[in-house]
């Protein structure tokens, strides 16, 4: 599988979880730097998915998963800087979405596999996109 099939079928997974959950998603009709859009409280929400499966090693064996959070352009952008609002990063091998804020400059962000404080905030956040708690 091309790493753009598989993007295409993370995309998918994406939008069947928020039609799950009663999100409405619009997708761009031409190539953007966003996935998908939403709208929360009478406002334009852009969403880029992504999905990790790159294991890496931090300190004390403690294992991470990387997701890159800017466009693969010359220059490299940020998502930021593109008009995105939140980043949805598909953990595969512990099926599980992360949805935080896109930063603002040219970064990645590592998930850890017990995450705490502030990446633990970030697990199934589908709130962010209109849904009601418990869906």
């Amino acid at each position: 599988m091309t790493s753009t099939q598989f993007g295409f079928e993370v995309e998918d997974l994406f939008a069947q979880e928020c039609k799950a959950r009663g999100i409405v998603l619009f997708k761009p009709a031409r190539p953007m730097a966003w996935d998908f859009a939403t709208v929360v409280d009478d406002r334009l929400v852009l969403i880029q998915v992504k999905a990790t499966e790159a294991l890496m090693r931090v300190a004390k064996k403690n294992r991470a998963f990387r997701v890159r959070c800017y466009r693969n352009t010359r220059p490299p952008t940020s998502y930021h800087h593109a008009g995105v609002d939140y980043i949805a990063a598909y953990v595969v091998p512990f099926k599980r979405w992360h949805i935080f804020p896109a930063p603002r400059g040219l970064s990645k962000v590592q998930i850890t596999r017990n995450p705490v404080g502030k990446q633990k905030l970030t697990i199934d956040r589908w709130d962010l996109f209109g849904a009601k708690s418990g869906q």
